[in-house]
């Protein structure tokens, strides 16, 4: 049986997600010929910005 922990993420982690998340997307748009490379991972950025919470820790975790 496989065993989850779950755990919450540190700043610096959740940072490096936000940034990984953004390059994917970027990536994905970009090779779909939906975005310029040159725009794409500003686009994909605002794009996660409308969607992902903009301050640690998110409000549903704050104590």
């Amino acid at each position: 049986m496989t065993e989850v922990t779950v755990r919450a993420m540190s700043p610096q982690e959740f940072d490096n997600w936000q940034h990984e998340l953004a390059a994917g997307y970027a990536r994905e748009q970009v090779a779909a010929g939906n975005w310029p490379a040159e725009e794409a991972l500003d686009r994909a950025r605002a794009a996660n910005a409308t969607l992902l919470p903009r301050a640690w820790p998110p409000p549903a975790c704050s104590s």
